[in-house]
């Protein structure tokens, strides 16, 4: 896994509404409690992050202002 410290990463994607949107990104549970990765991660070769440092979003309509998105 490459960490780099002080470093900010920005993902975009276009979902039909909010609940496919937090499909894709939230992990699940076994019923061992052992986390099961997000389509997210899979899709990125993402093997493990830090979720307290994760903030998401959903829009739900276009937007092509740069300011906003951020």
């Amino acid at each position: 896994i490459l960490i780099n410290e002080n470093k900010v990463s920005l993902w975009l994607g276009k979902f039909e509404n909010a609940e496919a949107f937090n499909t894709y990104i939230n992990i699940g549970y076994d019923e061992d409690g052992n986390t099961i990765p997000s389509n997210f991660q899979i899709d990125f070769g993402i093997e493990k992050y830090d979720l307290e440092a994760v903030e998401s979003d959903w829009m739900s309509g276009p937007c092509e202002d740069i300011d906003t998105l951020f």
